[in-house]
């Protein structure tokens, strides 16, 4: 499972209706072509406490935990794919990033492979 954690203001939630959130990373993520739409999740932890450069300013991070292994240009493709569609879904937040880690196939352990 391709995991897309995603840390945010608590306010962004409440400017656009959280399922519109999720769902556009989701989108973008399949978009990509990279993955099958059945092996991406998304999860959103909205802070309600936080500081971005010394001051309080929203902000968007996404975290792209994958088990499939990408090339460097797949990484970057997906990262602007994401982070072009959260600015276009939030034009007024300047703090907008991503970063892509691979998981090693051989340590990763969920239920499904267990079973």
């Amino acid at each position: 499972m391709q995991q897309f954690v995603v840390d945010c203001s608590a306010n962004l939630i409440e400017s656009l209706p959280v399922e519109i959130f999720y769902k556009e990373i989701y989108y973008s993520a399949a978009a990509s072509g990279l993955f099958r739409n059945e092996d991406i999740a998304v999860r959103i932890r909205p802070f309600e406490y936080y500081d971005v450069g010394n001051k309080r300013r929203d902000f968007i991070h996404v975290f792209a935990h994958l088990v499939k292994e990408i090339t460097t240009e797949q990484k970057a493709d997906l990262s602007r794919r994401i982070v072009t569609k959260l600015h276009d879904l939030f034009p007024e937040v300047e703090e907008i990033s991503m970063n892509v880690y691979e998981i090693e196939e051989a340590s990763h352990c969920d239920l499904k492979s267990l079973f």
